[in-house]
């Protein structure tokens, strides 16, 4: 997980269960952590404002969308 991804938890919290994050690495930037940093959209949840380490089998990785429209 090399940059800033979205996911949906599939973690074991009830209240947090189908709710979308923005995802970060766990710590500097290593790919082999198990942890990563989420900051959920839904701010209701307790956590939409600054950054919570969960672990990466907490989360359902969204697939990465390519924004690039070719030119018609």
């Amino acid at each position: 997980m090399a940059s800033e991804q979205h996911g949906t938890y599939v973690g074991p919290v009830e209240k947090l269960k189908g709710k979308t994050a923005l995802l970060l690495p766990g710590g500097d930037d290593d790919d082999d952590s198990p942890d990563l940093q989420a900051q959920f959209d839904d701010i209701d949840t307790g956590f939409g404002h600054g950054w919570y380490t969960f672990s990466k089998s907490s989360f359902e990785i969204d697939p990465e969308v390519d924004f690039d429209v070719p030119d018609s």
